[in-house]
């Protein structure tokens, strides 16, 4: 499989927690890589999505737990690497 595309999966984990990928990143990425076409290059935009959305959605459920103030200092930070990644990524 191609080390380009475990890279740029990789990339798409940065929204998970650290503590998060150190325990699951392997698996997830091996599963990724099993599941991908011989020829696939690229995530799909629906994996690419469900990556960055699930890893959101998992920092807001730790957040909210420590408290109200990190929810949204991580919202913002979040938020401002949504913003430059989206605007790379436009064509």
């Amino acid at each position: 499989m191609s080390g380009r595309l475990r890279h740029r999966y990789e990339r798409l984990l940065f929204t998970y927690p650290t503590d998060y990928r150190a325990a699951h990143g392997e698996e997830i990425l091996s599963t990724l890589l099993e599941a991908a076409r011989p020829t696939q290059r690229w995530p799909s935009w629906r994996e690419a999505t469900s990556l960055l959305l699930g890893g959101l959605r998992l920092r807001a459920r730790q957040a909210a737990k420590e408290s109200p103030t990190r929810l949204w200092t991580d919202g913002f930070t979040l938020a401002c690497c949504w913003s430059s990644w989206s605007t790379w990524a436009a064509p």
